[in-house]
């Protein structure tokens, strides 16, 4: 294979993976704008491509003018990786010459817009590169700007950075790809506290951000406990040289020169060197969006204590092979630092974990992997049409899955969640309908013919269906309930279903049939089990609460037997309910003082109700399930769930726990299941909930969902037997 990389710089945490892929036995060239200062070209040399004599012009103004300005900063490149331009012809000839069969970019920038165009021209798949988190917050409204660098570089993106755990991918078509090393010295070969002193290390550019002077410090707070302290770092520009005269007048002053030693511009060699010397890497750095050093210092058997806030956080397994502090919080630094300084057999056990990690993780072979991979889902593009926003949206799954097959995910979604529109009356209706079908209008202009088309609604389904036409796309429709009673709609459901190309997903296996006999269309593999999903991640984009209350909770709209539910508090004054509903569903009952009524919440307080409860409880009125989901959440949060008993709930309960599923309507031995819960002791409310998840997480993870639907993408249909199995 041949690959080309094309970014500003060639730096360190390059030539792992540029040795990686000579190793393999792939072509491998390096592509950058300019050289930098302390760049290793030992295990290969870079094309410096420079940029148009348009930008060389535009920057000599430019430089003239912060000079002029008083603001020029000597090797401030910013200004070159934002605004720099492609030498368009320069850059032609080095792609006839090397042939690349992919092309990784790194940053959004002007530079990387034209290489994109180029390499698009002439069908070259094209990856981004960037080092911001895979796991990124919800944001509002995005930038124009940045969108307008989104839509013209490579849609697919991997990234080293994993990001917050709180937060949620929000950004589609991304991979999570760990920066690459190689086991450089293991536990066996490590000399540990050369000298009898506890070796510490710091590597980084000198410079404010890097916080060295908490070494310093640390190493004059410590001189008891038998430490040395070692920073090499890179003092190239005046602002990095000036920085190091700040580092060496402390050593001065508090007279640290016998146990603190600060290195300059050491090759990689010799940096390799320090690591296998040191017994402890410290990275106190502020605004470090992806460090490698630390990689570098767990391949030489080194535990590491880094700020929370670096961007490769994440690879330390904070009390496994390290620890993470709170960003420029020495406090918190020095209260990790110094106990494991005085825990050698600690230190040494950790430095250990280190080294395992590695070559479970961060090896190569791993990282062509995932290349391999996202260069797939740069050939296999997907067109999903979703019902609400996404980034509000607990459909996630089933991009991030497609993204895990190897497909590439284009999302139209709406900015209104399409379902709360459709419960407001007459009006509200028609709205939906004419949403529903502009959705379906754009994802026909996104998509080509031949590709697939995911749709998460009935409706987007049948409406899209109509608009491709035959054979036109492969369509896969989600959430397929049950049979439309409109004569008005029949024919969209006889066209879909006689649709060779279309496939309806079912998440009850009695719905298939209801199909089949209201419309006398469908054949069996073309109606497909697919369940609704654990996701046993981070529970999307809402929080967790800890709070719990001792109510019961019932919530949702279609179907829910709200009589039923009605009685039982009427029957159980002593227990309270809190029920989530729409208002239409519940006008014509009065009010009872153990029930709190609240209709149509978002989302987001919805699932904290549900959280805070002891007790979900989920009545349906007859089979037409809907809203399998709650059961799923219920579980997620850690709670037992008292049921209707059908067979497309039922499924969801393993044998030791059936006793929860009642038989509709039957509300005397729905009291006392409900009674017999509450009774419950801690342990046997736990099991309950355990056993349940256990369950669910085995037979219905989004992992299983993803395998399913991605060959029904391929044209696979010789799978749905296990997924009957996994069922039952």
């Amino acid at each position: 294979m041949r690959v080309m990389y094309v970014a500003p710089r060639y730096h360190t945490n390059q030539i792992p993976i540029m040795k990686g892929w000579m190793k393999a036995g792939d072509e491998v060239c390096f592509v950058s704008q300019y050289c930098g200062g302390t760049e290793d070209y030992s295990v290969l040399k870079p094309e410096i491509l420079g940029y148009s004599a348009f930008f060389g012009a535009l920057f000599s103004v430019y430089r003239g003018f912060k000079k002029l300005t008083g603001s020029y900063v000597e090797n401030d490149f910013n200004f070159q990786a934002k605004f720099g331009l492609l030498p368009k012809n320069k850059f032609k000839l080095l792609l006839d010459q090397k042939k690349p069969e992919l092309v990784i970019l790194r940053d959004r920038s002007l530079y990387n817009i034209a290489v994109t165009s180029i390499c698009k021209k002439r069908r070259i798949p094209c990856i981004l590169y960037t080092q911001s988190p895979y796991m990124e917050e919800a944001v509002k409204k995005e930038d124009p700007v940045r969108r307008y660098f989104r839509k013209h570089t490579p849609a697919v993106r991997i990234t080293p950075v994993w990001g917050p755990a709180e937060g949620r991918r929000t950004e589609e078509n991304s991979w999570y790809v760990p920066f690459v090393t190689e086991p450089c010295c293991s536990p066996e070969e490590k000399f540990h506290f050369r000298d009898g002193q506890v070796q510490l290390l710091g590597i980084g550019k000198y410079e404010t951000r890097k916080h060295h002077e908490m070494l310093l410090r640390l190493a004059n707070e410590c001189r008891e406990e038998g430490v040395h302290v070692t920073i090499a770092g890179e003092a190239v520009t005046q602002r990095q040289k000036s920085c190091l005269e700040d580092l060496k007048g402390y050593v001065e002053k508090h007279h640290l020169e016998e146990i603190v030693t600060l290195k300059t511009n050491l090759t990689i060699e010799q940096v390799y060197e320090e690591y296998k010397k040191a017994d402890l890497f410290l990275l106190p750095s502020t605004g470090e969006f992806a460090s490698v050093s630390q990689l570098e210092a767990m391949s030489c058997s080194l535990p590491v204590i880094c700020s929370d806030t670096n961007g490769t956080a994440c690879y330390v397994e904070h009390g496994g092979n390290g620890f993470l502090f709170h960003d420029n919080d020495y406090e918190d630094f020095k209260q990790y630092t110094v106990p494991l300084i005085r825990d050698r057999d600690k230190l040494a056990a950790m430095g250990e974990r280190s080294w395992n990690l590695v070559r479970e993780k961060y090896l190569f072979a791993n990282y062509r992997d995932k290349i391999l991979t996202a260069l797939k889902a740069a050939q296999n593009p997907v067109t999903v049409i979703f019902d609400c926003p996404v980034k509000q949206c607990d459909k996630l799954w089933v991009r991030e899955e497609l993204n895990r097959q190897g497909f590439r995910v284009k999302t139209v979604a709406p900015c209104l969640k399409l379902s709360q529109i459709e419960q407001r009356g007459k009006a509200g209706r028609l709205l939906f309908y004419l949403l529903t079908f502009w959705q379906c209008m754009k994802a026909l202009f996104r998509s080509r013919k031949g590709e697939t088309v995911v749709c998460w609604s009935q409706w987007s389904g049948l409406f899209f269906n109509r608009l491709a036409g035959a054979g036109r796309r492969n369509i896969i429709s989600f959430n397929w309930l049950t049979p439309s009673s409109g004569k008005r709609t029949r024919f969209l459901y006889v066209s879909a279903l006689n649709n060779p190309a279309f496939t309806a997903i079912i998440n009850s296996g009695d719905t298939r049939e209801r199909l089949r006999q209201a419309y006398g269309a469908g054949e069996r593999e073309r109606i497909v089990y697919i369940p609704d999903v654990y996701d046993d991640g981070e529970p999307f984009w809402f929080p967790i609460y800890r709070k719990e209350n001792r109510y019961c909770f019932m919530g949702g709209r279609a179907n829910r037997d709200w009589e039923l539910l009605w009685k039982l508090a009427e029957s159980c004054p002593d227990i309270s309910f809190v029920a989530v509903a729409a208002k239409a569903d519940w006008q014509e009952r009065k009010e009872l003082p153990n029930i709190d009524l609240k209709f149509d919440l978002p989302a987001k307080e919805y699932y904290r109700l549900l959280q805070e409860s002891y007790l979900p409880v989920f009545l349906l009125k007859d089979e037409k399930v809907s809203g399998l989901i709650n059961i799923v959440k219920s579980v997620q949060f850690g709670k037992p769930v008292l049921a209707t008993d059908l067979p497309a709930v039922s499924m969801y309960y393993p044998k030791t726990c059936r006793a929860s599923l009642v038989p509709a309507g039957e509300l005397e031995y729905l009291k006392e299941r409900l009674y017999g819960i509450y009774g419950y002791t801690k342990q046997e409310y736990e099991e309950h909930v355990r056993l349940m998840e256990e369950h669910i997480k085995n037979k219905f993870s989004p992992q299983m969902a993803g395998r399913r639907l991605a060959g029904l993408i391929q044209g696979k249909k010789d799978t749905e037997e296990k997924f009957w199995e996994a069922a039952e």
